[in-house]
């Protein structure tokens, strides 16, 4: 039986990737450089702290990045995030029933977003990429979660919507659930076409 839920935050329970998009071809259109579209899952999907550093080696232009970055109006970014359908419905049928808690490599803006769509009071934890010493797919962050939610590996389930997030359940060996995009490409240990089909999913586990 299921006792514990980690939830990915990004294209898991809100719709990020066009806003984070946005900021990154604003950002190479700001440095002068070309958008690196070979690159662009890696931009929305790879943990926050530290990552300007692995894209930009050139000091000059780290530093411009940097200025860039700490300029950027995060209320614009986030006004334009949205709740994925049936998140809101499915965490507050949740709520009391399972203990939940948000596994995120997003950075300093994580709790921003979660206190923006009132959903601080459903978790008992919110890990993001500054959180702990090591972000996703490193075990330290579900070994932290499941000690906070005092559950285990037998209870406990990652719902995520990419690989970072089956490395992450991996990483300690509890299931993975991918819901959107990558579940229709057999992502994981259990696919589902949206949030919707998640609260039947964890009775049948």
């Amino acid at each position: 039986m299921i006792k514990a839920v980690v939830f990915d935050l990004d294209e898991t329970l809100i719709n990020s990737k066009d806003s984070l998009i946005k900021y990154f071809k604003l950002l190479y259109e700001h440095l002068g450089l070309p958008y690196p579209i070979e690159k662009q899952e890696l931009l929305y999907t790879a943990p926050e702290k530290g990552f300007l550093e692995t894209l930009f080696g050139d000091e000059s232009t780290l530093h411009k990045a940097r200025d860039f970055r700490d300029s950027f109006s995060v209320e614009d970014h986030i006004a334009v995030i949205t709740l994925k359908d049936h998140a809101r419905e499915v965490i507050e049928q949740f709520y009391g029933k399972y203990r939940m808690a948000v596994a995120t490599n997003r950075g300093e803006t994580t709790n921003r977003v979660v206190e923006h769509f009132n959903l601080t009071k459903y978790f008992e934890m919110v890990v993001s990429s500054r959180t702990l010493q090591h972000p996703k797919p490193h075990p330290i962050v579900l070994e932290t979660l499941m000690a906070k939610l005092e559950s285990d590996t037998s209870n406990t389930v990652m719902v995520g919507d990419s690989s970072v997030d089956v490395a992450t359940a991996d990483s300690v060996g509890v299931p993975s659930i991918i819901v959107g995009e990558y579940a229709r490409k057999g992502l994981g240990d259990y696919q589902l076409e949206s949030l919707a089909g998640l609260p039947e999913l964890l009775k049948s586990l």
